[in-house]
């Protein structure tokens, strides 16, 4: 099974070990959706751990599964196999998943 966490209205993450062959690996995807550029993030510099910092450090009174959550998050980032794969990122973008696209099975 897998775990989500959404940090304020910008910032959700998902992990979860996809492979039950393999415990104690996880996967993890963490999206921010920041179309006006206003968090300032910089591609190949700044970590999925720098903007939850951010957004923790502007929360005066944070709730406890909220806090709950920033560990986790940390714990997960924390164990990344290599430091690059905190900065690397990629331009994303919605795709029609309906059958109507040409996707689904056959």
């Amino acid at each position: 099974p897998g775990k989500s966490a959404q940090f304020g209205d910008k910032i959700i993450m998902f992990y979860f070990n996809f492979n039950a062959k393999t415990p104690g690996l996880f996967a993890w995807v963490f999206s921010i959706q920041d179309p006006s550029g206003q968090l300032g993030i910089r591609s190949g510099e700044t970590t999925p751990l720098d903007m939850l910092r951010t957004y923790m450090d502007s929360q005066s009174n944070p709730d406890e599964k909220l806090l709950e959550s920033y560990e986790d998050a940390k714990r997960v980032f924390e164990n990344t196999h290599s430091l690059s794969d905190l900065t690397w990122s990629t331009q994303m973008a919605v795709v029609d998943l309906t059958a109507e696209a040409g996707w689904g099975g056959k």
